[in-house]
């Protein structure tokens, strides 16, 4: 089993593996139910295409990890995101927007369908209003604020909502008996499932079984694990790449700094010298060819 626990379920390629086909529908459904916890509750889900087309041009095209349309017509997106980006909330509002713009102009009006998405995310999120949360699920909707007329809050739609699972907040251990309150064990078993050893979980829910069973089935694969390889080392040969960029960037930087301080330091020591020449009386054709400049830019650097 040692083997197994390389192929992470974090992995974008493992996570749509288990979650983002037919085998895994129950699987899926159950942890959407774990973390939708009943808005709305899922009975059903249809696999939809995971290629988000431009609107333009020139727009971003986006590719999911995994979108269903679920029973009661809601869309909802799932995305698994091992790193902070520093841009994940603008990314999931991104996502999120061109979702709402794609399944509105396929339907009747614009109060459907309701679209969700969810990120679950690995590593603790450093930057952004996020990083000041505690909670291991947050919940973003749009909202008419609080004003001087209106002292409370309240949702404009319920059509846009992003579901954020902070895995890395369930690792804290501080704050687990507060936290884990409000959620269901089922939800605190999946989040064990990305962060701990997914076959270490004894869970009588069908879904986590169905998981858990994919999972050993994928990790035993001698293709998926050349695959896998084959993924971690175009990400590591693109981080070096990124790294190395980086270094020469810095490299670049000192060099011009370098050459931009030398460039200031002798046009200072020019303007110290004619300062000193003009206070002795010299006038300034004089200065000008002592200092092998022109008369204009003497002026200039006595200005």
């Amino acid at each position: 089993m040692e083997e197994f626990s390389l192929l992470k379920p974090t992995t974008d390629f493992i996570f749509k593996r288990i979650f983002g086909n037919e085998e895994g529908k129950v699987a899926l459904i159950s942890l959407l139910n774990a973390i939708l916890n009943g808005d709305p509750i899922v009975k059903d889900v249809k696999f939809l295409n995971t290629e988000v087309p431009k609107d333009e041009m020139y727009s971003k095209a986006s590719r999911l990890d995994v979108e269903v349309a679920t029973d009661n017509g809601t869309i909802v997106n799932v995305e698994i995101q091992c790193v902070d980006t520093g841009d994940l909330d603008d990314m999931a509002i991104t996502y999120e927007s061109q979702l709402i713009g794609q399944y509105t102009r396929q339907g009747t009006n614009y109060k459907e369908p309701k679209v969700i998405s969810i990120w679950i995310i690995k590593d603790p999120i450093k930057r952004g209003p996020m990083a000041e949360r505690n909670c291991p699920i947050e919940n973003a909707s749009v909202y008419l604020e609080e004003n001087i007329w209106c002292k409370q809050s309240k949702r404009l739609s319920n059509k846009f909502r992003i579901i954020f699972v902070q895995l890395s907040k369930f690792r804290n251990k501080e704050l687990n008996e507060k936290l884990y309150e409000p959620l269901s064990k089922i939800m605190i078993d999946w989040a064990r499932f990305f962060i701990d050893r997914p076959e270490n979980i004894i869970s009588s829910d069908r879904g986590m079984k169905e998981a858990q069973y994919i999972w050993t089935k994928v990790s035993g694969d001698k293709a998926v694990k050349a695959q896998i390889k084959a993924i971690e080392k175009y990400e590591m040969d693109k981080k070096s790449e990124i790294t190395n960029a980086r270094n020469e960037g810095k490299e670049e930087g000192l060099i011009e700094g370098e050459k931009k301080g030398k460039k200031e330091g002798l046009i200072e020591e020019k303007k110290q010298i004619a300062l000193n020449m003009k206070n002795q009386g010299l006038d300034d054709t004089f200065i000008a060819k002592c200092l092998n400049i022109g008369v204009d830019e003497l002026k200039r650097l006595l200005e």
